[in-house]
């Protein structure tokens, strides 16, 4: 019994191993230089606005707070965002800022979503399903 527990504490090794070289190797790597993006945010009363931003920035939130178009704080897991075009969105009272990518929402927080030439971005008010 004790040699099958630790043959099977190796393969759980092994497997966490190489799914952590399978994301080092595969995750979207920071563009250097500059970049245009669009974003455009979707306002409680749906109401668009789209902006385009020229920058050097890595990252998205930091684009973002230096343009004065999301407000928020940093906390463990990064940029938690509070407002966005000066419209506040406090999850407390079952609303949010979803960020999308393109078409896609994001899997990541926006701290973590790294800036690439002539991508589109979106900040949506939306309510908790």
């Amino acid at each position: 019994m004790n040699k099958k527990l630790t043959l099977a504490v190796i393969a759980l090794v092994a497997v966490i191993a190489v799914l952590a070289a399978v994301f080092i190797l595969t995750r979207p790597k920071p563009q250097e230089g500059a970049k245009t993006i669009t974003v455009t945010v979707v306002h409680e009363d749906k109401t668009e606005k789209t902006f385009t931003y020229h920058t050097d920035e890595a990252y998205l939130d930091k684009v973002l707070i230096a343009e004065k178009l999301i407000e928020g704080y940093e906390d463990q897991y990064g940029f938690v965002v509070e407002k966005v075009d000066g419209q506040e969105a406090n999850w407390q009272n079952g609303v949010f800022w979803a960020l999308y990518i393109g078409t896609e929402q994001a899997t990541t927080g926006i701290s973590q979503v790294v800036v690439t030439d002539g991508a589109s971005y979106k900040l949506v008010y939306e309510a908790f399903a």
